[in-house]
């Protein structure tokens, strides 16, 4: 019985060597966004340890001509395998999560200063954000500019308001004159600690409204219909 008891010690110490481990480990995200024409890319790959690795990628969004809905193409790419999976998404899902998350902000208490919190321990690491527009047009092509231009100041203002920004943001907008064009690419890498994610968590639960935990509705007139 010895060994058994001995056994035990060592697997709880291990774990709990694991688990402090884990809990001052940082973990990194890269998002990486790509713009052409009818062409969109979205890739989310969350890196830890530089040893574990989860890439998620939409590559291929259009628009079903039958239907008023957009078909998402995913890709998941983990130590797990590969894999690809096709959704329909319509105006009446995107109403269906707007309700969804409206009503989990009602029902945590405070959820905007916890988020607040946790985004300040969020480190920005890089952010580049590239464009190329042009129209035939060239006096609404620079009106366009323009516009973009304050968008994007807005969106760094923003993000530097919530996030720890620890790099110089990189802006740029190419004008092509009298060309119709539309080309955009986001990079940006986020860091943050799993223990800082773990104690927002606790926080949000600990928040609850009455103590009673978040149910999602399923109602049959709120449900999501992907036929519709």
């Amino acid at each position: 019985m010895a060994w058994l008891w001995w056994s035990i010690g060592i697997l709880g110490i291990l774990g709990i060597l694991i688990f402090t481990l884990l809990v001052f480990s940082n973990l990194h995200v890269h998002i990486n966004y790509y713009h052409d024409g009818d062409n969109d890319e979205l890739k989310i790959k969350t890196v830890l340890w530089k040893v574990f690795r989860y890439t998620y990628t939409i590559p291929v969004i259009s628009v079903d001509k039958e239907t008023p809905t957009i078909v998402v193409q995913e890709e998941e790419d983990s130590s797990a395998g590969h894999e690809e999976t096709n959704e329909k998404m319509s105006i009446h899902d995107f109403v269906y999560d707007m309700r969804q998350f409206n009503q989990f902000l009602r029902h945590v208490f405070g959820f905007h200063t916890i988020l607040r919190h946790f985004l300040a321990t969020v480190s920005v690491n890089q952010f580049s954000w590239r464009s190329v527009l042009g129209t035939p047009d060239a006096a609404l092509t620079g009106s366009i500019g323009g516009v973009l231009w304050g968008i994007k100041g807005n969106v760094v203002g923003l993000i530097g308001n919530y996030f720890r920004m620890c790099t110089l943001p990189e802006l740029a907008i190419q004008p092509v004159f009298n060309q119709a064009i539309s080309r955009t690419e986001l990079k940006c890498m986020l860091s943050f600690r799993i223990g800082n994610a773990i104690l927002g968590t606790i926080k949000v639960y600990r928040h609850w409204r009455n103590g009673r935990p978040f149910k999602l509705n399923k109602g049959s007139k709120q449900r999501r219909d992907m036929n519709v």
